[in-house]
């Protein structure tokens, strides 16, 4: 009771919530969750707004369960709603890989070349390239596939992406 009537009596600027703590550093606490956040992605330091990092993991968490077009919608509805995003690079590489799982590589290529012509610093970029060549194998472009190793081994030669295709370039010769 005591602690009510503190609090009801102390109301007005520089109020104090029940447990004495200022209702200013309260909300300032309570605000800051909702500032943009500094972040690190693909080496890069990014500010990333708190609804932006949720709908980023929600669709990654869809992907990782299996649940597919789940993923698919909510990687493309991330990138629309997020254009200037810092995980842009990772959203295009995670939406190919929702359709690379879902064998539909017409649709995963794109994303992946997404990926490298956009993003080619991005630690996904030897790994897009990777999987854009087993699609092409998959659809038995066996030319394509082995410019597409060469263009890994190339670009990113010390990759594991590279050590990988390069395994699956000697396979193709």
């Amino acid at each position: 009771e005591e602690t009510l009537i503190k609090a009801v009596s102390s109301a007005g600027y520089g109020a104090r919530v029940m447990d004495d703590q200022p209702v200013d550093d309260d909300l300032d606490q309570r605000l800051r969750k909702l500032e943009p956040q500094r972040l690190s992605i693909d080496g890069r330091e990014v500010e990333v707004e708190k609804s932006e990092q949720v709908a980023f993991d929600r669709a990654l968490a869809e992907f990782k369960s299996g649940n597919l077009q789940a993923a698919n919608q909510s990687f493309t509805a991330f990138l629309q709603r997020y254009p200037e995003s810092g995980y842009l690079a990772q959203a295009y590489f995670w939406l190919g890989s929702t359709h690379f799982a879902d064998q539909d590589c017409s649709s995963a290529i794109p994303a992946y070349q997404t990926v490298v012509t956009r993003f080619p610093n991005s630690q996904k970029a030897p790994e897009a390239l990777l999987n854009i060549a087993s699609c092409q194998l998959d659809v038995k472009d066996k030319v394509g596939a082995r410019e597409t190793l060469e263009q890994l081994m190339k670009k990113y030669p010390s990759s594991a992406a590279a050590r990988t295709g390069k395994e699956r370039l000697a396979e193709l010769k």
